[in-house]
């Protein structure tokens, strides 16, 4: 998923607000230190775009397609810190991610929701049945609603293994690494199982923090140093001077819900439903 920089989404929030006259939020605070460390163990690349999404949009089973428009393979390589290689390999990925929850916004749903008056009218002269008129009402006033969103940051690294390394790894997880010392879980880190370590990103984008991390997450194995962020993991100094850095700088999770309370009639509210998510199923197959 392409995690969205603030200044790019406030319109969407926005657009709520031009379909509904009273809109009232319930903003919950976030967490005062950074989570701990989420670990995807993945067979695909194309995986990791899943593994960091905490989207749901109502009426598709891949919310995150939605969110990568016209982006080639090799441009969702780069943002993950990832070279990308043009011959299919036998590798596997593991995502490294911590986040900073900072509030949560959900829309209060208990209220009657009044609709704006120009809707309502659009609304009333609206052939539920002409799926032609349906899909250009969708075009003019939308297809979904924010019913909620989360801001925060999150720090995140790829880690592109071997296969036998991956397989090790995996094992490893399912038997409970919480068990386990830091060591044991450097050596599955570590350069003999691994092909590729990827650049340590921030999901907002933040330059500073990205060098900072470059700098003080080097982890020292053999005869050479690497950033990564399993340092955070077993050295508490660093996860605090991180903790203190991240901000409230990206959108961390986005719940969108198909605009049905505009209906009031039931027949025309279940037959728009419909009509978006058949869409959204043909498109998502064909994305």
């Amino acid at each position: 998923m392409k995690t969205i920089a603030r200044r790019q989404w406030s319109r969407s929030e926005r657009r709520t607000s031009e379909c509904f006259d009273n809109i009232i939020s319930i903003e919950s605070p976030g967490d005062s230190m950074v989570g701990t460390e989420h670990t995807a163990v993945l067979k695909r690349s194309r995986s990791y775009l899943r593994g960091t999404s905490s989207t749901q949009n109502r009426g598709t089973e891949q919310p995150w397609k939605a969110f990568l428009g016209d982006w080639v393979y090799d441009e969702i390589m780069r943002t993950f810190g990832i070279e990308y290689e043009t011959q299919e390999d036998n590798c596997c990925y593991v995502l490294v991610k911590l986040s900073k929850t900072h509030n949560t916004v959900q829309i209060d749903t208990t209220k009657q929701i009044h609709v704006k008056e120009y809707l309502e009218r659009a609304i009333d002269g609206l052939d539920v049945n002409d799926t032609a008129a349906v899909r250009r009402f969708m075009k003019s006033y939308g297809t979904h609603y924010i019913d909620s969103y989360v801001t925060g940051d999150f720090i995140y690294q790829v880690f592109k293994y071997k296969r036998s390394g991956f397989h090790l790894l995996k094992s490893y997880v399912r038997r409970g690494r919480r068990r386990s010392g830091p060591d044991n879980l450097r050596f599955y880190f570590s350069s003999y199982f691994l092909k590729q370590v990827g650049d340590i990103r921030m999901a907002s984008g933040n330059k500073r923090i990205e060098e900072w991390a470059r700098n003080n997450l080097r982890d020292s194995q053999y005869l050479f140093s690497r950033p990564s962020l399993l340092r955070l993991y077993y050295n508490a100094n660093v996860a605090f001077k991180l903790n203190d850095m991240l901000d409230n700088g990206a959108l961390l999770g986005l719940g969108l819900k198909i605009l049905k309370p505009l209906f009031r009639d039931r027949y025309k509210r279940d037959r728009y439903a419909e009509i978006v998510e058949n869409d959204m199923k043909l498109w998502e197959v064909n994305a």
